[in-house]
């Protein structure tokens, strides 16, 4: 599938390493039930799931930004949306008949997924691991 590894690319925080493990699962299952050529309706219901671990994935990340006062958050934020873009339309070409699961496809997300976190997610970890917490005042 790829020759990276997502223990090569853990983070050090828990919460982000656990969620990169999960959604990095998903792919990894769909990837072998390809291998075993399940059949079409057998991949939605992990499709969905994935989707919904990188919906909830990058709502952790881009809350800890702000948090953080990450200062390249506006570029990484840019990134989040042309993955879900990407991941939007090939759910509503698969779920609408018109594209199949297929290695290419499996392996384009993978690497999509695993590149993201070695080319943005890596550079936010030292502002996270620094922990120095943006207070935003609240109005009385």
């Amino acid at each position: 599938m790829t020759t990276k590894s997502i223990d090569a690319l853990k983070t050090g925080i828990l919460q982000i390493d656990q969620e990169h493990h999960d959604m990095y699962t998903i792919i990894i299952q769909l990837y072998l039930a390809l291998e075993h050529d399940k059949d079409q309706g057998f991949y939605l219901p992990l499709i969905k799931k994935l989707v919904e671990l990188m919906v909830v994935h990058f709502y952790n990340e881009e809350t800890s930004f702000n948090q953080y006062d990450y200062r390249e958050a506006d570029m990484h934020m840019r990134e989040h949306i042309k993955i879900r873009m990407q991941v939007a339309q090939f759910y509503d070409s698969y779920t609408k008949g018109l594209k199949n699961i297929t290695k290419e496809a499996i392996y384009g997300f993978s690497t999509m997924f695993l590149n993201h976190i070695e080319c943005f997610d890596m550079e936010y970890v030292p502002c996270l691991k620094a922990g120095k917490k943006r207070y935003l005042a609240t109005a009385i």
